[in-house]
Parts: C-alpha cells; sequence; structure tokens
C-alpha cells in the first residue's frame, strides 16, 4: 500500500511540477502589438478579395493604422504569452476573438498585394503577401498548438498568391523572394516546440486533476499530437515546394531553360536542397518541363490546407 501511494503521489508530482514553465517574453514584444492591430481592426473584408474590389479597397484604406501595427510587430522578437491568474476556458473564450482578428488582418494584408497587383505593382504585391507569412509565423511563434495553425493558416494564405505571381516576377524579383522564403522557413518552431508549448500552456491554465487524468490516459491524446506533427510536415512540404518552384523559374528566366537538378540550383538560388519532409526524400522533379512535384498517396499526404484562405 505504502509503494502504491508512493508510486501515486510521484506520478502526481510529475504532472504538477514536471517541465519549465514559458520563457520571459521578449521586452518589447511584438506579439503585443499584434493584439493592438487586432483591437484597431474596422469592417470585414468579403468573402472573395478582388485588387479592383471597392469593399477590398475600402477595408485596407480604414485599416492602415492595424497594418502599420502589424509591421512594427514584424520589426520586433515575438512571443504569445500564456496568463496567468484564468481557467482555460475563460482564456480559449478571449483568445479565440484575437486570433480571428490575426486571421482578419493576414487577409488584410493580401487584400493590399491584390491592390498593388491590380494597379501595374508587383514588386508591392509580393512584399505585402511575404508580410502574410511572416506574420503567421510571428503571431504564433511560442504559442500553443491552436496558435501555430492558425499561423500555418496565414502563412499559407500568402504563399498561395506568392506562388500564383510566380509568371509576374522577373528574375532578381523572384531570387530576392526565394532567399527570403528559405528565412522564414529556417525560422519556423519545429513540431516539437510546439508540442513542449501546449505542455506548458496547459500546466499553467489547466486544473491538476485534468493533468493528471492526461498523464494516466496517453492513448487519448497520442492521435491528437500525432495529427499535429502530419499537419506540420505537410505544411513545411507545401512551404518548401514553393521555395523549388519559385528557384526553378528564376533559373529559367536567367539561362533560358530549367535545371537538369534541383542540385544545379545550389548556391546560385538556394541555399541548399530542401527535402520533403513528408517522405524524408528529394522532391519529384521533371527538367523537361521544371515542374516540381508534392507528392501525395503513398509517398506523400493529401493537403489539408489548399482551401486554407
Amino acid at each position: 500500500m505504502t509503494v502504491v501511494l508512493a508510486f501515486g503521489v510521484g506520478v502526481a508530482m510529475v504532472v504538477l511540477n514536471g517541465g519549465a514553465d514559458q520563457s520571459p517574453p521578449p521586452v518589447p514584444n511584438g506579439y503585443e502589438r499584434f493584439l493592438e492591430a487586432g483591437n484597431a481592426l474596422v469592417g470585414q473584408l468579403p468573402d472573395e478579395m478582388k485588387g479592383s474590389g471597392a469593399e477590398t479597397r475600402e477595408f485596407v484604406r480604414s485599416n492602415q493604422e492595424a497594418f502599420r501595427l502589424i509591421r512594427e510587430g514584424l520589426m520586433l522578437e515575438s512571443m504569445v504569452v500564456f496568463p496567468t491568474g484564468v481557467d482555460a476556458t475563460t482564456h480559449a473564450t478571449q483568445h479565440l476573438a484575437e486570433v480571428k482578428a490575426f486571421k482578419m488582418l493576414g487577409r488584410g494584408l493580401v487584400a493590399e498585394g491584390l491592390i498593388a497587383a491590380s494597379e501595374g505593382r508587383p514588386a508591392d504585391a509580393v512584399r505585402h503577401h511575404l508580410e502574410c507569412v511572416r506574420f503567421g509565423q510571428a503571431c504564433s511563434r511560442g504559442g500553443s498548438m491552436m496558435d501555430r495553425l492558425v499561423g500555418f493558416a496565414l502563412e499559407r494564405i500568402g504563399l498561395n498568391h506568392l506562388d500564383a505571381m510566380q509568371p509576374e516576377l522577373d528574375a532578381s524579383q523572384t531570387r530576392h523572394l526565394v532567399r527570403a522564403l528559405e528565412e522564414v522557413e529556417a525560422d519556423a518552431e519545429s513540431a516539437e516546440d510546439t508540442l513542449g508549448n501546449e505542455r506548458r500552456y496547459v500546466r499553467r491554465l489547466f486544473p491538476w486533476w485534468q493533468r493528471l487524468v492526461a498523464k494516466l490516459m496517453p492513448q487519448a491524446i497520442k492521435p491528437v499530437l500525432d495529427n499535429f506533427r502530419s499537419k506540420q510536415e505537410v505544411h513545411t512540404q507545401v512551404f518548401r515546394s514553393v521555395i523549388l518552384k519559385l528557384a526553378v523559374h528564376a533559373h529559367t528566366l536567367e539561362t533560358g531553360a530549367p535545371p537538369r537538378t534541383l542540385l544545379d540550383l545550389v548556391p546560385g538560388y538556394l541555399a541548399g536542397v530542401p527535402l520533403d519532409p513528408v517522405s524524408g526524400k528529394s522532391f519529384p522533379y521533371d527538367p523537361a518541363t521544371g515542374v516540381v512535384t508534392v507528392p501525395e498517396g503513398e509517398s506523400g499526404r493529401s493537403d489539408p490546407g489548399k482551401r486554407s484562405e
């Protein structure tokens, strides 16, 4: 009986006290600017954004202060801050409103890009779409799984528009964009980083008895964690494929032909050839057409974020 009691107390101590708490946030914290931007948000974007659309233009015009705050935040180190003194339900209600505002702000940055593209300003369009990608990463850094999933969605909105702009970009613009996206991708938190954040979040906001139940029933949590890891792999897969497509485009513009192999892109167009994180292999590439393929089926996974916008 003494042994069983000691074991039970030991498990409880691990659940209640195990693991480090969240690191102190940077000062100043870009995340605070993002929250201010959300509070400054005015109006709603139409479901279908058009650079020439009156509603889209009015939203962008009305939210210049919010966009200024986002850009100010992007100049700073950023980290999601877990609250103290509230329970998980209370925080979830508040935080869902915050991330909903983040989604609208990210779409607003893209709307600025669409307006720039419609006015024949491709360099400005690229800048705004890239801001959406950076915002997705920055507003979810240090956060829980929910934060990172919202970050994925924002990054993908910007990536989708950058990918669509490829035919309009010259070689120099494409080169600069590839370097910028390589930097963003290299700075991304890993799935295990986010799961560590999740544990710290649960430790701070959930009561001890819920944490104890979770600790004693890991089989109930494992599918959720595996699903998140899978989503991160697919997101990284698409991110890297866009980088590769842009690098091939730059090579083709400058040399008149696609590269013979993806290795020919290093170091002139890429810092290194990224692997497909799902298959662990190189991305399929056809040198005759210059097409980089995102695998599905046995060698990859279907992309749940294709309609992330």
